[in-house]
């Protein structure tokens, strides 16, 4: 499980450090949901948080980037953590946008060629029913 986590640690900060960022891995002092494989620029403000899920015959990895609307998020964490009495620092929140503005858009195309580099990719495309189902519960899911 670490070496996961130290290799897309690795690929990630490497995907952000081509926008110019200075991006490390390691936990932030007072992040949300931490973790010492976290994403960080600068040690300061948490970009990327990741996480895995192992079963007997199988794992999942997984990554949430946070691309912008920092601003956004920062109350909204706040006001979550202070619901469950956990500790928080707003100022460990940060985006792509903030740290690198205008290159969150090239967040997808550089993760793409990253994985490429030791991975097949293959296209997927979502059935009608489900894409269908994704709008109609959006909603419920925005802040």
């Amino acid at each position: 499980m670490e070496s996961r986590f130290t290799h897309y640690g690795d690929l990630y900060a490497g995907v952000l450090r081509d926008l110019g960022i200075d991006a490390r891995v390691g936990a932030v002092p007072g992040e949300y949901c931490p973790g010492a494989h976290s994403v960080n620029a600068r040690g300061v403000v948490k970009l990327i948080g990741t996480g895995q899920r192992v079963v007997r015959n199988g794992w999942l990895f997984s990554a949430l980037i946070v691309l912008g609307d920092d601003d956004q998020l920062r109350p909204l964490l706040t006001e979550i953590y202070r619901h469950l009495d956990l500790p928080f620092d707003p100022a460990s929140v940060g985006s792509v946008e903030t740290e690198a503005p205008g290159r969150a858009n090239s967040v997808e195309l550089l993760l793409r060629a990253a994985y490429a580099q030791t991975a097949v990719l293959q296209p997927a495309t979502l059935d009608e029913p489900t894409l269908a189902l994704a709008a109609e519960l959006a909603a419920d899911h925005r802040a």
